[in-house]
């Protein structure tokens, strides 16, 4: 099983999640939660820090995360 760390990483210059075997700079989906890997209705949140990684959430998966 891969994970989000695996497929997406984070650009620091334009904020968003990006497919490491894409060659246009296109950012991923942001209604899409790297934790349960399902579209929501709603955008979902970043979360992590430089050190950590960063990740995007939906708010089910952020309550149970933090």
């Amino acid at each position: 099983m891969k994970l989000a760390k695996d497929l997406y990483y984070y650009c620091l210059g334009c904020k968003k999640f990006h497919e490491y075997e894409k060659i246009d700079h296109k950012g991923v989906n942001r209604k899409l939660c790297f934790y349960c890997f399902k579209k929501q209705s709603k955008k979902t949140k970043i979360v992590g820090n430089m050190e950590d990684g960063h990740m995007q959430v939906c708010e089910t998966c952020y309550k149970e995360l933090y």
